[in-house]
């Protein structure tokens, strides 16, 4: 004949058993927060930076330059091709600024022909206004600091008028002002 436990004896069991899985609890959640401390990443053992210290310029203001895609290229932090493809220079990963003008983006779209003229391509249109609105966004660069530089001298008549043109598509999807 089996024995059966009284009330008392289950109660105290079950106790036990309780006290007991608190325990491995605690101690097995104390050994993963002791693992993790052993394992964290030395910036993560840091802490985190305050939000207002930048290892990055502060940019403030967006330059657009046109160049023939044959002529050598003058500074700049992306280059948009006549197809639309768009490069990153080094001087934007380095962060580097152009010293005439600091905490400005520069964009440097191709242009290409015998003429040297016929606007922007669809691409290039698309991919300058896609990189212009991604800067504004991160840097909160407001449309009224997007500006065109129609002063640079290997521009003709023909392509400073195409650039106010470009300006005016630009303002009119609300990315200058």
């Amino acid at each position: 004949m089996a024995s059966r436990q009284t009330k008392p004896q289950q109660t105290g069991r079950m106790a036990v058993t309780l006290v007991a899985l608190i325990v491995a609890m605690i101690a097995a959640t104390s050994l993963m927060n002791w693992v993790h401390g052993l394992s964290s990443t030395p910036r993560a053992a840091r802490g985190n930076p305050p939000l207002l210290r930048s290892e990055a310029p502060a940019w403030s203001r967006i330059v657009i330059h046109a160049a023939h895609e044959n002529q050598p290229r003058p500074f700049h932090h992306f280059y948009i091709d006549s197809s639309g493809a768009e490069t990153e220079s080094a001087a934007w990963a380095e962060g580097q600024q152009d010293p005439a003008l600091s905490r400005s983006v520069y964009l440097l779209v191709a242009y290409r022909g015998r003429d040297q003229t016929g606007g922007v391509s669809r691409q290039q249109w698309e991919t300058l206004v896609s990189r212009i609105r991604a800067l504004q966004r991160r840097f909160a660069i407001r449309a009224s600091d997007v500006v065109l530089d129609f002063d640079s001298p290997h521009l003709s008549r023909a392509q400073r008028e195409e650039l106010r043109q470009l300006h005016r598509m630009l303002q009119t999807v609300g990315v200058a002002s």
